[in-house]
């Protein structure tokens, strides 16, 4: 009898020993699912975690851009509030001194894209050499790209910045629909920093500016209030939606434009300066920019708008020849922006008049 209770005894036991081995051997399965489980979901928030991360820094910089009823792009970070409480452009790159002498009697500031080096370049070692003189000075004023495409670039600007001390970098998306924008920066930066100035001219940097002649132009200049440039009159807005100009009758109703200046260059004295910035602020903004700024704006203004054959948006030929007589000349390429020089600058008759 005995010998049947330990047998039934060891048979149960062993029978719980197989039950607790297959609980625990389910738990170990269930836990490692468990495990699985929780690795995965804490992959899918950490993946969630990084996304939105991206995201918000991808959106920071778009965040700031604002797409207006009227065409316009602002950029939230272009403006910072003063004491005075309106808002004010900001730089990310600024050269406040540029214009410390007093007797500087042309700024000249020059629009150019962030990755256009080599016209840079080419400027400042041709037309642009002159602005070492103490009346002349000359600045290039760029906007900024999104960080992805910026990024490539950085080194190679920062170095230029840091060389030749005469680059704006501006807080705004540089763009062509932005260049409104960047012409109303231009407008501040001088109104701010180089105000005394006699006389402001917007130019681009795939421009020859002949120094000489515009100073001379200047000189003769009877009026002290004025714009002066290539006038445009009868213009309309372009209707053809394929075109790079295309205007909605939405953002510009009128059939004409009022009579505007060439953005390629015009010139701005510095008696209108503050009036023709105040005067952006009050029109309703339109985004190609020559229109906006020498049309509009001075039209609001009440300025003065003086015609310059010689300040030409074509592009002349023979280049340097051509140049001898004129101030401004249109669509010159970096790589030969050397030879105009040099034919402007001495005296090549004989080639010149063997080119004509």
């Amino acid at each position: 009898m005995q010998l049947l209770l330990f047998i039934a005894f060891e048979w149960k036991l062993d029978v719980l020993l197989q039950k607790y081995i297959s609980i625990k051997r389910m738990w170990r399965i269930h836990r490692k699912k468990n495990n699985v489980c929780i690795t995965i979901l804490t992959c899918v928030c950490l993946g969630n975690l990084l996304l939105y991360i991206a995201f918000t820094n991808l959106r920071a910089e778009y965040i700031k851009i604002k797409h207006h009823s009227d065409g316009r792009i602002q950029t939230k970070l272009n403006v910072k509030e003063t004491e005075d409480g309106e808002e004010h452009e900001r730089y990310i790159v600024n050269e406040p001194f540029k214009c410390n002498q007093r007797n500087v009697e042309l700024i000249i500031v020059v629009c150019s894209s962030l990755d256009h080096f080599k016209q840079r370049k080419a400027i400042r070692e041709t037309w642009g050499k002159s602005a070492k003189n103490e009346s002349f000075k000359l600045v290039f004023l760029v906007g900024t790209w999104l960080q992805s495409r910026f990024s490539k670039i950085n080194n190679i600007f920062s170095k230029e910045i840091s060389t030749y001390r005469d680059i704006v970098h501006g807080d705004f998306i540089d763009s062509y629909q932005n260049l409104t924008l960047k012409s109303i920066y231009m407008l501040h930066w001088v109104k701010t920093y180089c105000s005394h100035a006699n006389f402001l001219l917007k130019t681009d940097d795939d421009m020859y500016i002949n120094i000489p002649n515009l100073f001379r132009a200047l000189r003769k200049q009877i009026l002290t209030k004025f714009l002066m440039g290539n006038l445009i009159t009868g213009a309309k807005p372009v209707q053809d939606k394929s075109s790079k100009w295309y205007t909605p009758k939405n953002t510009f109703p009128e059939v004409y434009y009022p009579p505007y200046l060439s953005g390629t260059s015009y010139v701005i004295s510095n008696t209108v300066l503050s009036e023709l910035y105040n005067a952006t602020k009050s029109s309703k903004y339109f985004w190609l920019e020559d229109v906006f700024i020498t049309g509009v704006c001075a039209k609001v203004a009440g300025i003065f708008q003086i015609h310059r054959n010689d300040m030409t948006f074509n592009t002349p030929e023979p280049f340097g020849c051509s140049l001898k007589s004129l101030i401004s000349g249109h669509k010159i390429k970096w790589q030969t922006m050397y030879s105009v020089h040099q034919e402007v600058i001495y005296d090549n008759s004989s080639v010149c008049n063997k080119s004509k």
